[in-house]
């Protein structure tokens, strides 16, 4: 009998962290810097088109930048004065959206605390956003196809490659 309810305890204890363990792996994390398994920083991620139930008017622009964020991210305070900076350009061409997870209501207060003003600011559910975690930018074209994507807390180099590629190359 008590063989049975050890048994049960630890059956139990094995579900709990196995449910664990898949909804860790289900949200976004919070990303120091480097860039899913095989990809490397800002190269194309192929075929991947963002899905239009997001709430972005991708056609709005020439391309759209798509600052996935959640306002708890260390990573993401972290990056806030690049995004202010990034922001403070002239970016007629490139429409700016923060993305962030249905359940940060604390995203709007947060950008304007730091003054962080984006074109719009969209609350996704996770699957609708095809990154691993926060904060991660990604470039699309008008149609929603991802062509640049940078993971985690950019150093210099990064932020730089950013900048080039929204502000001195074709969108073509």
């Amino acid at each position: 009998m008590r063989l049975q309810r050890l048994l049960d305890a630890m059956t139990v204890a094995v579900g709990v962290a196995v449910l664990a363990v898949l909804a860790a792996n289900r949200l976004p994390r919070d990303t120091p810097g480097q860039a899913p398994a095989g990809q490397a920083d800002s190269t194309p991620l192929y075929e991947v088109r963002i899905d239009p139930a997001i709430g972005i008017d991708f056609a709005a622009g020439e391309r759209t930048l798509i600052m996935v964020l959640r306002s708890t991210c260390r990573y993401c305070r972290e990056s806030m004065p690049f995004y202010r900076r990034l922001l403070a350009r002239d970016t007629a061409a490139t429409q700016i959206v923060v993305a962030a997870p249905l359940d940060d209501r604390e995203m709007a207060a947060y950008l304007a605390s730091e003054q962080v003003r984006p074109d719009a600011l969209t609350f996704a559910e996770p699957n609708l956003v095809p990154v691993s975690g926060t904060p991660t930018l990604l470039m699309t074209d008008a149609e929603g196809l991802v062509t640049h994507a940078w993971v985690g807390l950019l150093d210099a180099d990064r932020e730089a490659d950013v900048f080039e590629t929204l502000f001195t190359h074709d969108s073509t």
